[in-house]
């Protein structure tokens, strides 16, 4: 077990200062301080989740992204199954009471189910046994068993006054994107929301092809933004990716996703 602590941060230009409960997990680090915690970034979200927008948050581990996003969103609804990181995920919901946490995984259906971590300390992991290359993918060998839901039956019975304003889904979900975006494809065709989805380094070609696949059909440009959101900054400046022969395997990389006018 691993303990937060009580961190405060602003950016360089001092326009933004953020609280938020820091984890000491020794794998963790401070990555939100280049990947979400910045001037250009959070300005980019702010125009993304526009005025009284609703942000799904799924895989949201400690809840940096959620609170990246909680500087603008009306409501972030977070979803993470791993009760170590949602404890501290918990903790920043009472700093951010705009941020809605679930200590749940969104999957097909409403089950238990047996995810794989990296560590004893549970850093990181997700459903590896789903993924083709099977439990061990990227490390991850520790079983957890976690509770899972329909992610679409779900919002419309908890959250059915939320579902219109939704303007962004952010999904990460070690590799089981792809999986989740079809259990609310309805929603997206209905609302069409921007969507940042993880390009998970463990994919191999079949799968890759299956989340570019999914995407596409929802009739959506998907740009390349790095591996470390950086192609935040200036979005339509970034290569777009069409197929498979657009991305390289074994890379971890970020998808925006802009439906289509």
């Amino acid at each position: 077990h691993y303990n937060s602590v009580l961190s405060e941060y602003s950016t360089p230009s001092k326009k933004y200062n953020i609280k938020y409960y820091q984890w000491q997990h020794p794998y963790q680090g401070d990555w939100e301080k280049r990947e979400i915690f910045t001037d250009e970034i959070l300005d980019s979200l702010k125009t993304i989740i526009g005025t009284n927008g609703v942000v799904l948050d799924i895989g949201a581990q400690v809840g940096l992204m959620s609170i990246g996003f909680a500087q603008f969103a009306k409501k972030v609804i977070a979803f993470e199954p791993n009760p170590a990181t949602f404890e501290v995920l918990n903790k920043n919901a009472e700093i951010y009471k705009n941020i809605h946490p679930y200590n749940l995984a969104c999957s097909t259906e409403e089950n238990i189910f047996e995810f794989h971590y990296s560590d004893e300390g549970f850093c990181n992991g997700g459903f590896a046994s789903n993924c083709s290359k099977g439990i061990g993918v990227t490390g991850h060998i520790i079983p957890m068993d976690v509770y899972g839901i329909n992610l679409s039956d779900f919002l419309k019975t908890y959250h059915i006054d939320d579902i219109k304003n939704i303007s962004l889904i952010t999904i990460d979900a070690e590799g089981y994107d792809k999986e989740i975006l079809k259990t609310i494809n309805s929603i997206i065709q209905e609302i069409k929301p921007v969507i940042i989805t993880e390009m998970y380094v463990g994919l191999i070609e079949n799968e890759a092809i299956d989340l570019i696949s999914t995407i596409k059909n929802l009739s959506y440009e998907i740009y390349n933004i790095g591996n470390a959101n950086e192609g935040l900054i200036s979005i339509t400046k970034q290569p777009k990716i069409n197929s498979i022969e657009d991305v390289k395997l074994g890379n971890h990389l970020n998808f925006l996703c802009i439906p289509k006018k």
